[in-house]
């Protein structure tokens, strides 16, 4: 039985969090290899970040990325889907 996530009693900020009663969430760990993945991918998305800053300009960049998060969560809401990128 799927449950909901639920808001995190411990901060106001409206994040969610797993129910873990939900046994879809119980047993999933990463191995070794997918978590050295995973710091390899952050590592890329970081350098990424800096090139296009550098490129663009902070404020440039910034600027961006909230527009294009906008159309990403536009056309979410238009498909009834949620978009993860909001609170």
């Amino acid at each position: 039985m799927r449950r909901p996530a639920k808001t995190c009693p411990v901060c106001e900020s409206g994040a969610r969090v797993l129910d873990y009663k939900d046994e879809r969430t119980l047993g999933r760990f990463l191995t070794e290899r997918g978590k050295k993945f995973v710091v390899e991918a952050k590592h890329c998305i970081d350098a990424l970040t800096d090139e296009y800053r550098a490129l663009l300009g902070k404020k440039n960049y910034d600027h961006m990325i909230s527009m294009m998060t906008q159309i990403i969560e536009y056309n979410a809401e238009k498909q009834g889907v949620p978009s993860y990128l909001t609170k």
